[in-house]
């Protein structure tokens, strides 16, 4: 995220990683990048401060990339395990969970960039080993294709959206682009029937340019493994476009393709929607939101 938290004291986030990992901390500065998640860094730590409302799917998620790490498996940028083996704590009365990264030193992408044809099928080598590894049964999370704050983003259409400055202009967006999110959501719908629910695999979630890093050397490390679940491998694969799949071993289904694609851009939908339908300020998170939303859904 772009704006640290009000309610987040960083006093007790130094404390929280010291108990937890027996890591002295010191001047920490929080890092505005990414969506979804506050990151700070204090000299060769990266720390995430995650929402903790699903504090257990947020474990299973990173646990799958502690797994990897531990198996050696090199692209896998795993948090820091506690002394005590776990890899999470609570702060903030249970309102976050935090964990703990070495820094890698590299350089990072940024979501939206392409990639060239080399870093293209570095990631997609990557990605064929994540989809070929065997977990334990309870790890990951199984794909539901459900979409967050779905019930939400066509209510309260006829009720100004005051509890914030962009409230109105969201509003009034969708009222004028109803009709299509409806059929937007129904076309998602009929893709979700029709994929087969065999033949899927470990998917990280977000292996856009973002959340790829690249050491000194040229190595990749994937970022960001919250996001973990078991889905058709297409959850992976439509973020890296292109026509050549050697890399991988074989084409995606065009169909999946489309369904992931499509949700991707209705969630954010939706979770903009949300954001700005509710209690917000004016601050570089809303302003991120708002010009996302209005990309999104144009009259």
């Amino acid at each position: 995220m772009y704006t640290e938290p009000t309610d987040l004291d960083r006093t007790e986030l130094a404390d929280v990683i010291r108990d937890g990992w027996a890591l002295d901390v010191a001047d920490l500065t929080y890092e505005p990048v990414g969506y979804g998640t506050h990151h700070y860094r204090s000299g060769d730590l990266f720390i995430n401060v995650d929402d903790a409302t699903d504090w257990v799917t947020l474990g299973r998620s990173l646990a799958v990339a502690v797994l990897l790490k531990d198996h050696k498996h090199e692209y896998a940028h795993a948090p820091c395990r506690r002394p005590d083996g776990g890899w999470l704590a609570g702060m903030a009365e249970g309102r976050y969970a935090v964990s703990v990264y070495d820094v890698i030193d590299g350089t990072s992408g940024h979501f939206g960039e392409t990639l060239d044809r080399d870093q293209r099928a570095t990631v997609l080598a990557a990605l064929a080993r994540l989809h070929s590894e065997t977990v334990p049964p309870d790890l990951p999370p199984r794909e539901d294709f459900a979409i967050p704050d779905r019930d939400t983003v066509l209510d309260d259409l006829d009720v100004p959206w005051t509890r914030g400055p962009y409230g109105e202009r969201a509003r009034e967006l969708i009222v004028a682009n109803a009709g299509d999110l409806r059929e937007r959501l129904s076309g998602y719908d009929a893709l979700v029937a029709r994929t087969p629910t065999d033949g899927w695999v470990v998917t990280h979630g977000e292996p856009h340019a973002g959340n790829l890093m690249w050491t000194r050397a040229g190595d990749l490390r994937l970022i960001d493994w919250d996001t973990v679940k078991l889905a058709p491998p297409e959850r992976d694969l439509w973020l890296l476009p292109g026509d050549d799949w050697s890399a991988y071993g074989r084409g995606p289904d065009e169909a999946a393709l489309r369904l992931y694609r499509s949700r991707w851009e209705l969630a954010d939908i939706c979770g903009y929607v949300a954001q700005l339908k509710g209690a917000h300020a004016d601050d570089e998170d809303t302003r991120v939101a708002w010009r996302a939303l209005s990309g999104y859904v144009s009259s």
